[in-house]
């Protein structure tokens, strides 16, 4: 019998009591199905007597029947009907959406149109189908909103065939509505493929055609066209290679598009889009693997006054590449994408926020004038540890109406040499060479206006000059190991650069650090460690907004480190660190070097998953000769004054429960007569 469930409902609201039954039976071999749901807000028995309008009704009825018109075991032919009514009371509010996505736009409704009225669906469902592979089907469907607030009658037909070698469908819908406006609505929607498929090995070739259309005619009156219409062709023809044994397929396909717009009530051609697409994979194993996907579109504008843009051509790819050889011996993994489009200009602003929370410091007077008080865009720096005590701003980054037509080209590399993987039980040189290994990495995104030549514009290494480089951000890391992770000492020497260019509304904004360097480790025993770390290097900035921020500063610095571990638990260390830094730009005679030496002091206590403790304590002192309040000073000086500067730090982390976690921090900075600043932070943690 029926199944009456109480609380449990498949649409009302989750915290809605109600019930819902649910029942299919077989009555004389044909199919009923039969649902009812009923959701309340408050008591549902009395509010179902009182009939109050906070209770919400669902409920569908389906009918299936199915039957055999020809019996014949090779020739069998059946016949099913399928009949389903629903309806939705207007107070019944489902936990999600319960219809199709496209539901909506199916019927031509309005966003939410559905929400205010008692619905009613109605649909009847005749379908044919033999052992030969062919399939009809003929679908009629009504759906009202009450008080003629929508009424809509849609069909469908649709036409299949499908053998060994011929894949047939046609299918095609047209609907009729009618909204409160009186506003009329006629939607047609063919659509059409047909494909043949070659190859004696599960068919591994297909040739086919695909056509569609769209044509919504939205008449607010007889004899005029709604803004809201919109008309389309659309075909394409392709060729494709199924995966088989080999895992290797591609598709290649053509695609002509034509879109109409409006002009004197009518449907006008309004461009022409021709498409060449490819794409496919080719894995000869699980060590070597490449994917590709290959995107081209030539759009010609047909009529001007119905499009405002011009003639494009449009052009995007991606392609991914990984292979391993010698057990590892070498790791590649290679991603490469490029495109054709247009890049927006932007401005940036800066928002202050809470002290110490932010992630860029003011220094007023900073841009060559005298303090103002007024925060001007050139006056902003980037935090870096020195400085997150005054860090009170963060960066918004605002999209301008200004565009530029650029060409887009974006590579990931990252290869991997272990020589250990092979030689790792040799001797000799080879038992050598196995201690080496070399990490590399290189990232670069780069969008430039198009040059003479069209075809070096998305080659990632093609040097092209500063003026055509529109925005960039590449970083390249090369690191070489010599017993690495080993347990008495580690040797590692690295070249790295990275750029960041920007394309803002009042010109460009560059900046780049090339640097190089080494590190030595070296475990006396288990308490005690040394560490000592050299690097030289080039921090320059390049900016047409901002003059008064251009700079070249070549660096080099040593820092020896002397680590103690008592316990599994307790950790400290003890540093000094020596920089010189000069700014390069200036004439020889005008350039003012800064020394700095700093002492750092740093312990941490820990327990495993449980708390951990962390105090550093920095002095610093400073020579410099010129002004502290530049910006090429803020970053000679690391964010700190010339003189005697001093910084201190300390972090609380816990955990309060499984899932609970507690924080508190406390930095403080004192850098010559200024006043020393204080900054406390606390924070809880749910973690689910």
């Amino acid at each position: 019998g029926p199944r009456i469930v109480f609380g449990q409902r498949l649409l009302g609201r989750r915290d809605d009591p109600g019930f819902a039954i649910s029942e299919t039976f077989q009555v004389l071999g044909k199919t009923i199905q039969i649902e009812d749901q009923v959701v309340a807000r408050g008591n549902i028995l009395a509010d179902l007597i009182d009939d109050k309008d906070d209770v919400g009704i669902a409920a569908k009825l389906a009918y299936n029947n199915k039957f055999l018109i020809r019996k014949k075991a090779d020739k069998k032919r059946t016949l099913e009907t399928n009949w389903q009514y629903e309806f939705r009371q207007n107070r019944f509010q489902s936990i999600e959406p319960y219809r199709a996505v496209e539901f909506g736009r199916n019927w031509n409704l309005a966003t939410n149109q559905q929400q205010n009225e008692n619905e009613h669906l109605a649909q009847g469902n005749l379908q044919f189908y033999s052992e030969k592979g062919w399939k009809a089907r003929y679908q009629m469907s009504a759906f009202v909103l009450e008080n003629k607030a929508f009424q809509g009658l849609q069909q469908l037909a649709e036409l299949k065939f499908k053998n060994k070698f011929w894949n047939m469908r046609l299918y095609a819908t047209y609907l009729s509505s009618q909204n409160d406006s009186l506003e009329n609505t006629r939607f047609l929607r063919p659509k059409m493929e047909i494909s043949r498929s070659f190859g004696k090995e599960k068919r591994k070739f297909k040739i086919g055609v695909f056509a569609e259309q769209e044509k919504n005619n939205i008449l607010p009156s007889l004899d005029s066209l709604s803004n809201r219409s919109f008309y389309y062709n659309q075909i394409e023809t392709y060729v494709t290679k199924n995966a088989s044994e080999s895992d290797n397929t591609f598709k290649i396909a053509y695609i002509r598009r034509w879109d109409y717009g409006i002009l004197n009530n009518r449907f006008a051609l309004a461009n022409v889009g021709n498409t060449i697409t490819a794409d496919g994979s080719f894995v000869q194993s699980s060590k070597q693997q490449l994917t590709y996907k290959m995107t081209y579109r030539n759009l010609q504008i047909s009529d001007s006054t119905l499009m405002n843009e011009k003639k494009q051509q449009n052009l995007l790819g991606n392609m991914n590449y990984t292979f391993v050889l010698g057990k590892g011996f070498l790791r590649s993994s290679t991603q490469y994408q490029l495109a054709s489009g247009q890049t927006q200009s932007t401005e940036y602003q800066y928002i202050k926020v809470a002290e110490g929370t932010g992630n860029y410091v003011w220094r007023d007077g900073s841009n060559g004038s005298a303090a103002d008080n007024i925060e001007q865009l050139e006056e902003f720096e980037i935090a870096n540890e020195n400085t997150q005590v005054t860090a009170n701003y963060i960066r918004i980054v605002s999209p301008t109406n200004a565009y530029e037509a650029t060409k887009i080209v974006q590579i990931n590399e990252s290869l991997q040499l272990s020589p250990k993987a092979l030689w790792h039980d040799s001797k000799g040189i080879k038992k050598f060479l196995s201690r080496l290994s070399m990490q590399n990495s290189v990232s670069l995104r780069r969008e430039n206006i198009a040059s003479n030549n069209s075809f070096f514009d998305y080659l990632p290494l093609n040097t092209l000059a500063d003026s055509l480089v529109v925005s960039q951000n590449s970083q390249l890391r090369s690191t070489l190991f010599l017993n690495r992770n080993h347990q008495k000492f580690e040797i590692n020497a690295f070249v790295s650069k990275i750029i960041n260019k920007n394309f803002l509304v009042n010109g460009t904004d560059k900046r780049s650090k090339s640097e190089q360097g080494g590190m030595i480790r070296y475990n006396l025993n288990s308490k005690f460690s040394l560490n000592a770390k050299g690097e030289n290097g080039i921090l320059s900035s390049d900016s047409e907004a901002f003059d008064n921020r251009n700079y070249a500063i070549h660096y080099w610095s040593i820092e020896p480190n002397i680590n103690f571990l008592p316990n599994k638990n307790l950790k400290t260390s003890l540093s000094f660190k020596y920089k010189i830094g000069e700014d390069h730009l200036p004439q020889l005679e005008d350039r003012k070097p800064a020394k700095i030496n700093r002492l750092n002091a740093e312990m941490r206590y820990g327990r495993a998953n449980k708390s951990n403790l962390t105090a550093k304590f920095s002095y610093v002192i400073i020579q410099f000769e010129g002004d502290n309040s530049t910006s090429v000073a803020y970053n000679l000086l690391d964010g700190l004054q010339t003189g005697n500067n001093f910084l201190w730090n300390m972090a609380y982390n816990t955990r309060l429960s499984n899932n609970i976690q507690l924080s508190l921090s406390y930095d403080g900075r004192k850098s010559a007569e200024s006043r020393i600043n204080h900054v406390g932070r606390a924070s809880v943690r749910a973690v689910f």
